[in-house]
């Protein structure tokens, strides 16, 4: 379930994109989950990186984007108790 909720989140706070377009309500074709799908860092510093869903063939640079820092801590708090960090660790 945790998986889930991250990958819905992940999804949520991710920059609208062209391939997904006319799937608000559910996907019909197989096109749709052929595109490839990446999670790369966006933001101008530490204090505005956050991750995101990256469709597409498109270059890191092209999409304003960047790799992933293993075992740093991406978003940011918004209130004490809550926040919106995500930290990258390593495959097992």
């Amino acid at each position: 379930m945790e998986l889930v909720s991250r990958n819905v989140a992940l999804a949520m706070n991710s920059s609208p994109t062209a391939y997904l377009h006319n799937t608000c309500a559910g996907i019909i074709g197989i096109n749709t989950y052929k595109t490839p799908v990446r999670i790369l860092v966006r933001g101008d510093d530490d204090q505005t990186e956050h991750l995101e869903l990256v469709f597409g063939h498109q270059k890191m640079a092209d999409a304003g984007a960047s790799k992933l820092t293993k075992n740093k801590d991406y978003g940011e708090v918004l209130t004490e108790g809550y926040t919106t960090s995500a930290q990258v660790h390593p495959a097992p």
